[in-house]
This record gives structure tokens, C-alpha cells and sequence, in this order.
């Protein structure tokens, strides 16, 4: 398409160029003499139309539904699968999360052949962010690993289990930071990362897990202790590993 709209504005262009210098004649009689002659700036003004018409019907793209990004979000010190993290491409300002495994599969809105940002967020990690060219069909991005930000944040693991000790994979950890709802999932190990501002030094959490009462603390960091438990069995802490177990 876009070939064919070159050589269309080509041809045009030709013709326009030849139409200029040259004069019409309809008659015999002097009164049906016609002169087309186009002046410079109408001829400019023209070209102008037709290239800018085939540059925006080029550029124009409402995205593909055979272009696919897809990846991996890891930790960078374990290689550990991160869920939860936010992925965001610029332009088209297409957003999805990580699962579990931290995959991720971005297929909206992606044009063939067009240069994106990929951006990397998880609350507690440095940002990362990549460049990636679309190409037809599955864009491999392959495994992109997150640093945690530990000048600002302490982290402890939080494991979940049940009342057999017993991990519990997919529960949701809620907490409130920066103003704002953040969530995480633990994994096929019952585990999650919590991040907790050094400039506060505790976290307050819940617990969400499909056939269990809904769990919830308050974890300070420098002593290892629970506080304000509720419907957690236990809630302990051992060489920053904080076990909560579920009813």
C-alpha cells in the first residue's frame, strides 16, 4: 500500500508539472480558448495535499491482532518470578500485570514494524524500562530482571500456609503505601517479597485466599513482631521470614 500510494503521488506530481506549462484549447473561436496554466504555489499547494494525505494513511495504525510482546519478569538476586508487575508500552499506553510466574502478554494495539517502550513497575523495585521494534507475529522479549530498591526499603518474606502447614499458593497480600492500594500474589512456593519504607519501618497487611478467612497485621521490621493480628492462626517471624497461617 504504501508503494502504490508513492507512485500515485508521483504520477500526480508529473502531471501537474506538465499541466503547468501547458494551455488548453477547446476551439477555433479566440472566446473558447482556455488557459489552464496552474501558478507555482498552487502546484506546491497541491503536492503538499497529496504528500501529507500519503504520509498520515502510511503512519495511521490501529494495531494488529497477530503482533504479540510476551516475556518474563524475574528478581534480579533469586531470578525468582515476580507477579503483580505492572507492563506498559509507549505509544499505545497498552497496561497488564505479570502472573504468578511473572509472565506477561501484551496483544492490543501493537502495529507492525513500529518502535515501543516496554515499561517495567512494581512498587519496591527500580523501574526498568526497554525498547522493542514490532514485528508480525510473537515478539520474544525474553526475561527482564527488577532490582529491588534497597536504599528506601527493607524487605521480608511473607510465606502463607494453612493450618497443616500446608503452602498456599495464589492468596492475595493487600497493603496501603505511597497513598495508594498495592497487591501481590503469592507463589507455587506460598510466597511473596513485602516491602516496608524504611522511613516508617512497619507494614501493615491482609491476606486473601479463596476458603479462608480473610487474615490481617501490622509487621514491624526492627523488632520481627506481629501486632493488631486478625484471623491469623499465628504470625511469626524468624531470620526475616514471616509465617502467617490462615483459618
Amino acid at each position: 500500500m504504501k508503494f502504490k500510494s508513492l507512485i500515485f503521488t508521483l504520477t500526480a506530481a508529473v502531471f501537474l508539472s506538465f499541466s503547468s506549462g501547458c494551455i488548453l484549447t477547446s476551439g477555433e473561436d479566440d472566446s473558447n480558448y482556455f488557459n489552464a496554466k496552474i501558478s507555482d504555489k498552487s502546484l506546491m499547494y497541491l503536492l503538499q495535499l497529496l504528500v501529507g494525505s500519503n504520509s498520515n494513511s502510511s503512519s495511521s495504525c490501529s494495531g494488529s491482532s497477530d503482533v504479540i510482546f510476551q516475556g518474563t519478569v524475574k528478581d534480579s538476586r533469586d531470578s525468582s518470578a515476580l507477579a503483580n508487575v505492572q507492563v506498559q508500552t509507549n505509544p499505545a499506553s497498552i497496561v497488564k500485570v505479570t502472573n504468578t510466574s511473572g509472565e506477561y502478554v501484551l496483544d492490543q494495539s501493537i502495529c507492525d514494524g513500529s518502535n515501543y517502550e516496554v515499561k517495567f513497575s512494581k512498587y519496591g523495585y527500580f523501574e526498568k524500562s526497554i525498547t522493542q521494534k514490532a514485528r508480525s507475529g510473537k515478539n520474544e522479549i525474553g526475561e527482564s530482571l527488577l532490582e529491588k530498591d534497597t536504599t528506601k526499603f527493607y524487605f521480608v518474606t511473607v510465606r502463607v500456609i494453612d493450618s497443616g502447614n500446608n503452602l498456599i499458593s495464589g492468596a492475595t497480600v493487600t497493603f496501603t503505601a505511597d497513598g495508594a492500594k498495592q497487591t501481590d500474589t503469592t507463589g507455587a512456593d506460598g510466597t511473596i517479597s513485602l516491602p516496608i519504607a524504611k522511613s516508617q519501618g512497619s507494614q501493615a497487611f491482609s491476606v486473601v485466599a479463596t476458603g479462608y478467612k480473610t487474615g490481617s497485621a501490622v509487621y514491624t521490621y526492627s523488632s520481627s513482631t506481629c501486632s493488631d493480628i486478625l484471623n491469623f492462626s499465628s504470625c511469626a517471624a524468624s531470620s526475616q521470614v514471616l509465617t502467617v497461617t490462615l483459618q
